[in-house]
């Protein structure tokens, strides 16, 4: 086996060969850095925003849905109960 056929090896001669430098990014402006923070600031406040008023809603429905429970529990006629202890109609009363 020849020292040229191990990959590891080509692969790092190539790399002392042509050594690539990172490409940094390209220096942003101060107004786009401006633009992009204004633009995740307006993300953030309409994101929370949209969660208050979801937990508001909740919380109204909830309260809502607990009156009307309430309201319908309390005006259900109660069923006529009869005594548990029947009285006999055929006993004669005592009385003088």
């Amino acid at each position: 086996m020849e020292p040229n056929d191990d990959q590891w090896k080509r692969l790092v001669e190539v790399a002392k060969k042509n050594p690539e430098e990172p490409t940094a990014p390209p220096p942003r402006s101060f107004s786009k850095k401006i633009d992009q923070l204004r633009g995740t600031v307006q993300a953030l406040a309409l994101t929370s925003t949209w969660r208050r008023w979801s937990l508001l809603a909740a919380l109204l429905a909830g309260l809502a849905f607990l009156i009307c429970f309430y309201i319908v529990r309390d005006n259900e006629p109660e069923p006529t109960r009869e005594p548990m202890i029947q009285a006999d109609p055929n006993a004669t009363s005592t009385t003088p």
